[in-house]
């Protein structure tokens, strides 16, 4: 009996082994140094995208690089700052010495660098009519031809503009100098002058007559307001054509010593052929001063002096610092005019004449 049971239970493990190995197939033991080869897996097979074809971005053919000394880009010089306006600097000069001959009108304007005022264009208060010229270091002006029955009217030329005189102007005080020559006129109330303040139908002026009286006054719109008084004790009224101890001398007694009354156009002879300096004190609070001397005098002699009683007084402010210096031929009138000078402050006029100043840009 235990043979038997002995040989079921090695029956029964040999049966257990068989399907142990069956179950396995043919997969090599776990301990076995043999790997069976396997497969790589094989992907699917795919269109691979296909990119347009690129063209490697092409360079200019380069020369041989040398190698140069490092240069700096080029600069432009610099310009030379403006100088601070000071008492005594010259700012502006002319003596008509540098032109030679010039006939025309327009070639005039072209090298002293001023412009002709038009009503339409400037508001100028009339149009131009006068002939210049330049000759012997001097401008020549004619408005008159009594042969040819030619009566020029009042023109404007345009000297210094805003962008030169609007610095000058907020410096407040500056002088203004020229010599004048009357050679022929009309009539006795005929002038040549510069104006301060200019502004179209709006300027200062102060007109000397050949007569030998004057004006220092403000135009606006068409009409006239004096900037003097008559004050005998003063004795600096320019509009005087009488001489009379309870109101003053005119300036051709104060010039001349001439007594006889400036009444009609027989005072065309004070000052026909006679060389005059005008000196306009540009006093910013106060008005423009007026000074003059024959070529003969050594001193100025004060002709005007506003006041702030006069009836321009208000007007004063109102013009004052107004961007432009201009020349004004008052009617039918010939004469030359030479050695323009404006220079700041209220000072004697610089030895050298050099124009120092040179406007903002």
């Amino acid at each position: 009996m235990k043979k038997l049971t002995l040989l079921l239970l090695l029956l029964t493990m040999a049966l257990a082994l068989t399907f142990t190995a069956c179950d396995s197939g043919d997969a090599p033991d776990a301990t076995s140094d043999t790997v069976a080869p396997t497969e790589e897996p094989t992907a699917a097979p795919t269109d691979a995208p296909t990119e347009a074809p690129t063209e490697e971005p092409t360079e200019e053919p380069t020369e041989e690089v040398t190698t140069e000394e490092p240069t700096e880009e080029p600069t432009e010089a610099p310009t030379e700052p403006t100088l601070e306006i000071t008492d005594g600097m010259m700012l502006y000069y002319e003596d008509f010495s540098k032109y030679g001959e010039v006939d025309e009108l327009d070639a005039v304007m072209d090298a002293l660098g001023w412009k002709i005022q038009t009503v339409a264009d400037d508001y100028a208060y009339t149009d131009w009519t006068a002939k210049l010229a330049i000759k012997d270091g001097q401008l020549l002006v004619n408005n008159y031809d009594s042969a040819a029955g030619f009566l020029g009217t009042d023109g404007y030329a345009l000297m210094l503009g805003e962008d030169y005189m609007k610095p000058i102007a907020e410096y407040g005080d500056y002088t203004v100098q020229y010599d004048v020559t009357y050679t022929d006129a009309a009539n006795y109330k005929r002038y040549i002058c510069l104006l301060t303040d200019y502004y179209g139908d709006t300027y200062n002026s102060f007109h000397f007559r050949i007569g030998g009286y004057g004006n220092n006054q403000a135009h606006v719109y068409g009409e006239w307001v004096t900037y003097d008084e008559v004050d005998p004790a003063r004795d600096q009224s320019s509009k005087l054509s009488t001489n009379d101890p309870a109101k003053g001398t005119t300036i051709a007694k104060k010039l001349l010593n001439i007594d006889t009354p400036i009444k009609d156009d027989s005072a065309i002879d004070n000052f026909r052929n006679v060389t005059v300096t005008i000196r306009i004190q540009h006093d910013a609070d106060l008005g423009n001063i007026i000074y003059m001397k024959t070529a003969e005098m050594a001193d100025f002699v004060c002709v005007s002096m506003p006041t702030l009683t006069a009836p321009g007084a208000a007007e004063w402010d109102n013009l004052v610092g107004s961007p432009g210096l201009a020349f004004k031929v008052g009617g039918s009138i010939n004469g030359v005019v030479d050695n323009i000078a404006v220079w700041a402050g209220l000072v004697e006029m610089p030895a050298d004449t050099t124009v120092t100043y040179v406007p903002a840009k």
